[in-house]
């Protein structure tokens, strides 16, 4: 138990300031994670959550700076591997591989001297790939746009393959066959859009990123919800995401980020998974609160909340851990 959290009357623990929640939480770790910057997402984004602009992320960093101090990932893995404590403060993340990391996001972190590490699907770079949820988002932007005939050829299609035209455009697991025939259906040419978009990063644009100091690690080969899919196809999406990128980029570290989180993914799953994909660090999605596993699994905070700025996410969070440890549910516990 925190010492003097008994004082702390249970009505006051929602309204509690990020800081006054950090300084009865002395050993807390924050990991914000981010995707992207637009000052206004394109059409195709679909609503898939609220990213932030450059000036509105510059002002969560100038807030989390205020609060405490940043940690790169050497200082996760100095503490993975016994050199140092734990790190207090804050680890910040960037998932997927949109090119906006190297044009907007990593100039601003080198400006404001704050480290970051930045968790890539391998089959994106280079634009050698389309992610799904942009090719949904594509395919949904045309069928809106089109005659009402084609939405139904859609459900056809949709039908043959035992699924939904809803299913398919909002799945968490790639069914290529499925969106390249929807793709099809609205002329919709997915090369022509990758060459001309250039929405992904490079291999050039990578090197940059770790010349000017940053980390990288991977995000999957094609960004699937993993407790969708079978646990060999799990292993092998860590395994072939960081073989990829420490051979392409000669990385000295294999650390990993689950797409949507490693939710529903039982103990011994995991270890399989650390000890087949040599991972030295794991990272989840459930926010600030402590995973019975680490320094093996670390957990990030969402940061792109609707709500507003960093200051409610973690007003959210940090009074929603304290409650936990109060009550002595202060871990993510694993079954099997």
């Amino acid at each position: 138990m925190i010492r003097g959290m008994h004082l702390i009357p249970r009505w006051l623990k929602p309204v509690l300031s990020p800081a006054a929640s950090l300084r009865l939480m002395p050993d807390s770790l924050i990991c914000p994670v981010y995707h992207t910057t637009w000052q206004q997402a394109p059409p195709w984004w679909n609503n898939r959550y609220r990213v932030r602009s450059l000036p509105e992320l510059q002002a969560d960093l100038e807030c989390l700076l205020r609060l405490a101090p940043p940690v790169s990932l050497q200082d996760l893995l100095d503490w993975q591997q016994g050199r140092r404590g734990r790190p207090r403060g804050w680890f910040l993340s960037f998932d997927d591989g949109y090119q906006q990391m190297a044009s907007e996001i990593a100039p601003l972190l080198k400006k404001m001297g704050i480290p970051a590490t930045f968790f890539l699907c391998s089959s994106l770079i280079d634009n050698r790939a389309v992610f799904f949820e942009d090719l949904a988002g594509l395919i949904s932007l045309r069928l809106q746009a089109l005659s009402p005939d084609l939405k139904a050829a859609g459900e056809q299609i949709c039908a043959a393959a035992g699924t939904t035209l809803e299913t398919a455009l909002q799945a968490r697991v790639a069914d290529f066959a499925v969106l390249n025939q929807l793709a099809d259906l609205v002329d919709l040419d997915v090369n022509d859009w990758l060459l001309t978009t250039q929405p992904y990063l490079t291999s050039s644009h990578v090197r940059q990123l770790m010349a000017d100091g940053f980390s990288i690690g991977a995000h999957s080969v094609d960004h699937p919800l993993f407790c969708q899919i079978e646990s060999e196809a799990a292993i092998q999406q860590t395994l072939v995401s960081l073989d990829w990128l420490v051979n392409q980029f000669a990385l000295p570290y294999r650390v990993f980020a689950f797409p949507y989180g490693e939710f529903q993914l039982s103990r011994v799953l995991l270890q399989r998974l650390q000890s087949a994909a040599n991972v030295h660090i794991m990272f989840g999605t459930r926010g600030i609160i402590r995973d019975e596993l680490e320094p093996l699994l670390m957990q990030r905070m969402l940061a792109e909340e609707p709500t507003g700025n960093i200051r409610h996410c973690l007003t959210e969070q940090l009074n929603l851990q304290l409650q936990r440890r109060w009550s002595g549910r202060d871990l993510v516990k694993r079954t099997g």
